[in-house]
């Protein structure tokens, strides 16, 4: 929604593992990777490159093995070269650099805008799309992540390593990723921060708004355009395997997690996040 003014490139995920070959001529290693000055530097020029907009066309088809690579590539290389034409800004749109953040914004001079969700909604996704997550081999393996924001956190990674309580995994990511969020917005109260059940609520106002923080251009027609995306007209929810269908009734899209969890998941949740979730709610 930040590129329907047509002033800002959007990038999908570069920091994912699972999209490579893409705009990261190599994949990192971790899922949530954390780059720091202690760790940035062998980073630096590819992620550059990304936030220049150039793409590396002749790296990425060389190194692609299956059709999906080709047909994702396709379409991200066009985009790139028009975006290069436009001398557009690149929006990048990525929960895995949350833990990249300050090093993002201290080094490129980025302008983070972080997104809050309820715990609730947050593991309700978990649960739904069957999404585990292996903290031994991507948290508990990146040394300077647990020392400078995941150290209190540890003994509960542990304790899910192999396991399949997706709602237990869940909670146990919340808490970590949002903790984390917690301690930024003190360190750095100059980034956007934004509820996401705020701008589901009044996604118009809670546009304008972001689009003035970020300095986009607000007109009729983003205006419209964001309008028919968050529209009650919209389906409140689509199926698993549809889930990049971003038209929705956002305002009833924020409250699915009702029906996604049982009334003891939901206990479960709202109990095992509170401590976290009292920084962010009421």
């Amino acid at each position: 929604m930040l590129c329907e003014s047509g002033e800002a490139a959007y990038i999908h995920e570069p920091f994912c593992p699972n999209r490579s070959p893409g705009w990261l001529t190599e994949p990192l290693p971790y899922w949530y990777m954390y780059l720091s000055p202690a760790n940035g530097d062998v980073y630096e020029t590819v992620i550059e490159r990304v936030l220049q907009l150039r793409y590396p066309v002749a790296r990425s088809l060389v190194a692609s093995r299956r059709p999906q690579d080709l047909a994702r590539q396709v379409p991200e290389i066009a985009h790139s070269l028009s975006y290069k034409t436009r001398r557009l800004r690149a929006l990048l749109k990525d929960p895995f650099a949350l833990f990249s953040t300050e090093w993002l914004a201290d080094r490129f001079s980025v302008l983070p805008v972080v997104m809050i969700r309820r715990p609730v909604a947050f593991v309700s996704s978990i649960k739904r799309l069957n999404w585990g997550f292996d903290y031994e081999q991507n948290w508990l393996a990146q040394p300077l992540l647990m020392r400078d924001h995941l150290g209190g956190h540890a003994e509960r990674f542990s304790g899910y390593v192999g396991e399949t309580d997706l709602v237990g995994e869940g909670i146990v990511m919340w808490n970590a990723l949002y903790d984390f969020v917690a301690k930024l917005r003190e360190r750095r109260p100059e980034f956007a921060y934004v509820v996401y059940e705020d701008l589901a609520a009044d996604p118009l106002a809670g546009f304008e708004s972001l689009y003035a923080r970020t300095g986009l251009r607000w007109d009729s027609r983003t205006r419209a355009r964001i309008a028919s995306f968050s529209d009650h007209a919209n389906p409140k929810d689509v199926s698993a395997r549809r889930r990049r269908v971003i038209k929705r009734d956002s305002q009833a899209a924020s409250q699915t997690w009702r029906q996604r969890l049982t009334p003891p998941e939901i206990e479960r949740v709202t109990r095992e996040t509170a401590a976290v979730a009292a920084l962010f709610y009421d």
